[in-house]
């Protein structure tokens, strides 16, 4: 059964912790701008993300949209359920449309209970996530534009399959905390390097290994973290195609509050 899984962690847990959950999983849509966890309130579901991807966002004020982390089909969106917590200060959105197999958060908790190895291994991505959000926030205090740049468009594409993702500078901007000029310029520099091409609205990975060399320390710690709790680098299980459909990130104009 694993096999079918395009979850990482549902493709990597013993089949012992899978025994518990998987005739509790429902497969769902994931859609362009849909709020997954509304920061402080009760989470109902617990997604495993298959394709596609969720942001981690914070809103230090009104109107304004921080990311500090990014969920792909590496992850699930309900860590803090594994830590005894229903709810996060964040807002989870879906960036890039995709699916997901999702289960009652009570339903993960009896599971858990059931399962310690379970309840262990999602403590480990708990972990993992953890450090990510932890390593966001210092490359945004201290990494530079080109650095904070490079390091966001590499964990898109970790993410995605291909090599290509829709974005606008404004999107950069509000996600990487940034200005819009300091982003444009930024770009202009990566694009310089032959790292990447931007065309109106839209990213081509060139040269990943260079976005990493030019990230430097900004990028690379959370990702091995995750090797090391996990027992797989979900990088390696990313395909590459050519000029297929081009992921389409969202970002909305306004607070959660203000979503219809």
């Amino acid at each position: 059964m694993r096999e079918c899984y395009r979850n990482i962690l549902l493709k990597t847990a013993h089949s012992g912790c899978l025994a518990t959950v998987e005739d509790r999983l429902e497969r769902t849509d994931l859609e362009k701008g849909q709020i997954i966890v509304e920061p402080g309130r009760s989470m109902r579901w617990v997604y495993f993300v298959e394709t596609g991807l969720i942001s981690v966002i914070s809103h230090p004020a009104k109107h304004q949209d921080i990311e500090l982390g990014v969920i792909g089909r590496e992850g699930m969106t309900g860590e803090a359920v594994a830590l005894d917590d229903d709810r996060s200060p964040f807002t989870y959105r879906v960036q890039i449309a995709g699916c997901a197999l999702r289960i009652e958060a009570g339903r993960l908790r009896e599971a858990m209970v059931l399962s310690r190895p379970l309840h262990l291994f999602l403590l480990r991505f708990a972990r993992a996530q953890h450090i990510q959000l932890c390593s966001t926030a210092a490359v945004n205090k201290r990494g530079t534009i080109n650095q904070r740049l490079a390091r966001w468009i590499l964990m898109t594409y970790d993410r995605i399959d291909g090599d290509r993702l829709h974005v606008t500078h404004d999107t950069f901007a509000r996600l990487i905390a940034a200005s819009r000029a300091s982003v444009t310029k930024a770009l202009h520099h990566l694009e310089g390097m032959s790292l990447i091409h931007s065309m109106r609205n839209t990213i081509i990975v060139r040269n990943a290994k260079g976005l990493q060399v030019l990230a430097g320390s900004a990028y690379g710690l959370a990702e091995s973290e995750y090797a090391r709790l996990i027992g797989t680098d979900f990088r390696r299980h990313r395909m590459r195609y050519g000029s297929g459909d081009v992921p389409e990130l969202f970002l909305s104009e306004h607070s959660p509050g203000d979503l219809s």
